[in-house]
């Protein structure tokens, strides 16, 4: 144990040896170092940056007198300028403009609003009031007469109804009835399709000439000139069907009914 105490006691006389060095070091090296940088702070401030700034404040607060002694006669002038061309220029253009727009008011706007509604009174009195009336009339007369008898038609002939709304809507929409009849018949949008009717047919008539049926059919089927006729050939039986029908249920008669 001698020696472990032996070593602690030199550390310890090493540690206090070394407090003592830093001690004298600071007081004679870093206090001096710190001491003289502080005097030499403030007598930079005290000779130099004070001067400095306050010869800046000085010659700011004069340039800002000097604008301030201009500045001030230039508002008053603007001022005056602003006040003479009011009092010149700007208010009796505003008078002028404001006794044009009442002379125009009076002589014009208002004459011809009286002009206009007076217009307005008769063409209501004379024109439009008798055309609602005659429109009213008809109406009453003759529109909801017929009507009521198309109606009655309707519910005592439904199925001359179905006919012709089918026959007005292939008028309209002949594509309906005509790419799905092409299909079941074979004319595809690839060609003529495999053991269908037109198969049948191209392999009896051979060589299909151009602009025939047959060519025809084929261009509906894929969607190119042959379309319009198709569907203008459709559109026209369903419009014959459906005028037939028509025709028949205005004259009271069945003569067709066997034939549609």
């Amino acid at each position: 144990m001698a020696p472990f105490g032996d070593f602690m006691k030199g550390v310890v006389t090493y540690l206090a040896g070394t407090a003592t060095l830093t001690k004298e070091f600071a007081n004679n090296n870093v206090a001096p170092i710190i001491g003289d940088a502080a005097t030499s702070i403030k007598e930079f401030n005290r000779e130099k940056f004070t001067p400095a700034l306050s010869h800046i404040l000085d010659e700011t607060n004069k340039v800002l007198d000097g604008f301030g002694r201009h500045l001030g006669p230039a508002l008053l002038l603007t001022g005056d300028a602003l006040t003479e061309f009011q009092e010149k220029h700007l208010g009796p253009a505003i008078s002028v403009s404001v006794a044009t727009l009442n002379d125009l008011g009076e002589k014009e706007i208002i004459p011809g609003l009286y002009v206009t509604s007076a217009t307005l009174k008769e063409l209501h009195e004379k024109q439009l009031s008798p055309a609602l009336a005659a429109l009213a009339e008809f109406g009453r007369e003759k529109l909801a007469p017929a009507l009521d008898e198309a109606g009655k038609w309707i519910q005592d002939h439904p199925g001359e109804m179905v006919v012709i709304a089918s026959a007005g809507l292939i008028v309209v929409y002949p594509g309906l009835v005509t790419t799905p009849t092409l299909w079941v018949l074979g004319f595809g949008s690839e060609g003529v399709g495999a053991d269908t009717a037109a198969a049948l047919v191209h392999s009896y008539i051979g060589d299909v000439a151009a602009g025939s049926v047959f060519a025809t059919l084929q261009s509906a089927g894929a969607a190119g000139y042959g379309v319009v006729i198709v569907d203008g050939v459709a559109s026209a039986g369903a419009l014959t069907v459906g005028a037939l029908k028509i025709f028949d249920a205005i004259k009271g008669d069945k003569p067709l009914k066997g034939k549609l």
